[in-house]
């Protein structure tokens, strides 16, 4: 079980990188939702399935790192419960601004390149910003030093990225 969680939280040992551990965990959950979006398009699957596909993904990751980061920490006798090797929480929070962009535009998304250049990027970027910065709520949800703390910060990180992308993408497309 002990490598399973690993596993699970380094988010297939990706947390391990040795620099920058979550934006490397970002960056690849970047290109992880990019394949399986992609995937699910090519198979015709309808947007809502998609997004069911996606909660219960997130819902799934989020309550798992909640529960066993506590676990993971004293498993390889961690000092801090957000340690830099768990980026189980920006996986979630990174696929939060991705698949809530990819909303907005999935009849023609992948007709574009340019769009999909542009909202990866600004997705990832938005996302990071506030992951580092940690603004108001975010930072006092990741001052609660707890699995859920860990996870709850890089949630809200995620919405507010989303809010940000939803505004650009809506000033890009009228400007096209």
């Amino acid at each position: 079980m002990s490598k399973l969680n690993e596993l699970i939280l380094t988010f297939f040992y990706f947390g391990k990188f040795p620099k920058i551990p979550g934006t490397a965990g970002s960056a690849v959950t970047t290109f992880f939702w990019f394949a399986l979006t992609s995937i699910f398009c090519g198979l015709e699957m309808p947007l809502a399935n998609q997004n069911v596909l996606w909660v219960v993904f997130l819902v799934t990751a989020f309550i798992y790192g909640a529960v066993f980061i506590s676990f993971y920490q004293k498993q390889f006798g961690l000092k801090e419960i957000d340690h830099k090797t768990i980026v189980l929480d920006e996986v979630i929070g990174q696929i939060i601004p991705l698949q809530t962009g990819f909303i907005l535009m999935h009849e023609y998304y992948f007709n574009d390149v340019g769009l999909i250049a542009i909202h990866l990027i600004f997705s990832f970027l938005a996302f990071r910003f506030f992951d580092i910065v940690k603004p108001s709520i975010i930072g006092r949800a990741d001052r609660m030093k707890s699995g859920l703390g860990v996870m709850l910060d890089d949630l809200l990180a995620g919405i507010v990225a989303a809010l940000v992308i939803l505004i650009l993408l809506k000033l890009t497309l009228l400007i096209r």
